[in-house]
């Protein structure tokens, strides 16, 4: 346990006094409602009296429909469907939801103090104030229990993050290079790494998940792989962080961007945990961020009215509520027009104080001040790292290599297609083309190759 560990561990009076700040509301009011839905209960399928009632003053004669009988299909359809939309979606919502509550990011109170609520009101036979005495003592317990976890996922939070639990492991630097594709598309899997970024990737996976840095630039050329440094960070720490990817060109105007980029956000973090107010609290903090934009102040007719300070406490103890840290990658942003990309710097750097966020964005950072400032000047340089305090400038690839990749992948897609012969063919098509095997040098294609490769069949 580190010293932030103890620091928090000391802090527990006050976060019980948060806790119960947060979840006695919640508890009183989601146990009215588990005891109100037991008296319906027992008013409509318990009580004679009333249901006698309802069939006299508002059901109509039973002549006035056909046999009940003809129905029966229909009902029997809607009742199968209704039961395999919950056999389906039940399960994983039962799981998701235990796995939040067990991480500490959702306490579970309000669903528990409702079903246990009806459950003794509904089918204790005990009196009322024996009833009342065993739901206060069960929801008690619960709410301690579920206490001592929101601590212990406070205490985790602050851990220290090894270094042997992010770095690419050995079996992905094994894999690299053995399978190469025949298209120019970005690679996604270790696999068809032939160039080592597992280097990179680690460097960018050490600010993220170590340094903990808010805004990292992924800084290269056109083609130099940023994608693919993005694909394969997302395959590699895809179980130990929430990946967000969104595209930058996709909004479609600048007044939504910061709408679109926080709901990713929250929806990504909502498919894995249950995090209550983070969909609120993103929707809000849009409004405080769009404050600062001129042009999003149309879109600011559509939130709701608050004080900004506390939308961005309340979304900030939401986003410490999650066990990962929430990877959000952000590519071509050097292809943007000039207004959207001032509009989205301006978006990164109002969201950037929020914590347990990391924004990965793939660009040339050069490029990007073409479009922003115009000439990139020493006062350009030094505006963007405002924007960008951590670049991660992508190495040159070294020509050689480029060479040795592009002969592989030409003679792959020949041998797939049976063009050589004979292993001493491939060899010299190899050579001719200066790729691994051969030393650059100009050599001559053995004659069945050239006829192959004229199209022609011997």
């Amino acid at each position: 346990m580190n010293d932030r560990q103890r620091r928090k561990l000391g802090e527990w009076r006050a976060l019980l006094g948060e806790f119960l700040g947060r979840e006695c509301s919640a508890l009183l009011i989601w146990s009215v409602v588990g005891s109100l839905v037991a008296g319906c209960e027992r008013l409509l399928l318990l009580d004679e009296k009333f249901i006698a009632y309802i069939r006299t003053a508002y059901l109509p004669p039973l002549g006035r429909f056909d046999n009940a009988w003809l129905y029966a299909p229909y009902m029997w359809a809607v009742a199968i469907l209704a039961c395999a939309f919950v056999m389906i979606s039940a399960p994983r919502f039962i799981r998701r939801g235990f796995r939040s509550w067990l991480a500490g990011c959702a306490s579970g109170i309000r669903s528990f103090s409702c079903v246990l609520m009806f459950l003794i009101m509904a089918f204790g036979k005990e009196s009322m104030r024996l009833r009342l005495f065993l739901f206060l003592i069960i929801d008690l317990a619960f709410f301690a229990f579920s206490f001592l976890l929101y601590l212990r996922g406070s205490v985790m939070a602050e851990r220290t993050v090894r270094e042997e639990e992010f770095l690419v492991g050995q079996d992905a630097r094994v894999k690299a290079a053995s399978y190469f594709s025949e298209s120019d598309e970005p690679i996604h899997f270790w696999e068809e790494d032939a160039l080592g970024r597992a280097a990179i990737v680690d460097i960018v996976a050490a600010k993220a998940l170590i340094s903990k840095s808010p805004i990292i630039a992924l800084s290269g050329p056109m083609g130099s792989g940023k994608t693919s440094v993005l694909n394969l960070l997302k395959d590699h720490l895809g179980n130990k962080a929430i990946i967000v990817e969104f595209s930058t060109w996709l909004p479609g105007s600048q007044d939504t961007l910061a709408s679109y980029l926080l709901a990713d956000v929250a929806s990504e973090c909502q498919k894995q945990y249950m995090v209550p107010g983070l969909r609120h609290g993103t929707r809000r903090i849009a409004r405080a961020v769009a404050q600062t934009i001129p042009l999003l102040t149309g879109f600011l007719e559509f939130l709701p009215g608050s004080t900004q300070r506390d939308d961005i406490q309340n979304l900030k103890r939401s986003l410490l509520r999650i066990p990962k840290r929430v990877l959000v990658l952000l590519d071509d942003l050097d292809r943007m027009e000039k207004d959207e990309a001032v509009t989205l710097l301006k978006v990164l750097r109002g969201i950037s104080i929020l914590p347990n966020l990391t924004f990965v964005c793939a660009l040339d950072v050069e490029e990007m001040i073409r479009i922003v400032k115009g000439a990139p000047n020493q006062e350009s340089w030094n505006y963007f790292e405002k924007f960008f305090p951590v670049t991660v400038p992508l190495p040159k690839i070294d020509p050689q290599m480029m060479r040795n990749v592009g002969v592989q992948r030409c003679t792959l897609a020949l041998e797939r297609q049976d063009w050589f012969a004979t292993p001493y063919e491939k060899e010299q098509f190899e050579t001719a083309l200066g790729g691994p095997v051969g030393r650059g040098g100009r050599a001559v294609l053995p004659e069945s190759a050239r006829y192959r490769t004229l199209g022609h069949r011997r």
